[in-house]
């Protein structure tokens, strides 16, 4: 998570910028059940660009429509 954190572009709603990346897409699935965690969502809490990021991706409609149960 600090890792990511770390390379999240500051100013765009992606992690390398204002467009989706081959990045966003595979970090998205992981993070979909990594965010369903306890601890995930204590780490998610801690970093604000990895956050943000998490909210734009987990809206986008694909996204929304493939969260596992």
């Amino acid at each position: 998570v600090a890792a990511l954190e770390n390379l999240a572009d500051p100013s765009g709603p992606y992690l390398c910028g204002p467009a989706p990346s081959l990045a966003d897409l595979h970090v998205a699935p992981v993070m979909a059940y990594f965010s369903d965690t306890p601890e995930g969502q204590s780490l998610l809490a801690k970093s604000p660009k990895l956050s943000r990021w998490w909210q734009v991706m987990s809206a986008r409609p694909s996204m929304a429509k493939t969260q596992p149960n």
